[in-house]
């Protein structure tokens, strides 16, 4: 788990770095342990984030697909605030 917290971390100053390629390749990266392990809440984060770097980049429907995916982990889980930012990011796209 915190491997892949590391590489969600770097995604996001690699986001805030305009290196897009690597950002989104370390967003994966955590991504997929996250699936694999199966630790949803993660999984959500992740996404966020990626769809946070999408949307700064323009490519509103990459943001949109993973907001979306997002936004089911948050209701299958009822969390209200996380689901909050998920539709806030979503109305931003």
């Amino acid at each position: 788990l915190g491997l892949s917290t590391s590489w969600n971390i770097q995604g996001m100053i690699k986001t805030t770095q305009a290196l897009h390629n690597e950002a989104e390749a370390l967003f994966n990266r955590s991504l997929d342990l996250r699936r694999k392990i199966g630790y949803e809440f993660g999984i959500m984060n992740v996404l966020f984030n990626k769809a946070l770097a999408f949307n700064s980049q323009g490519q509103y429907e990459k943001a949109l697909k993973n907001q979306l995916e997002a936004m089911q982990i948050d209701l299958k889980y009822n969390q209200p605030l996380s689901l909050c930012m998920t539709y806030n990011s979503i109305a931003n796209t």
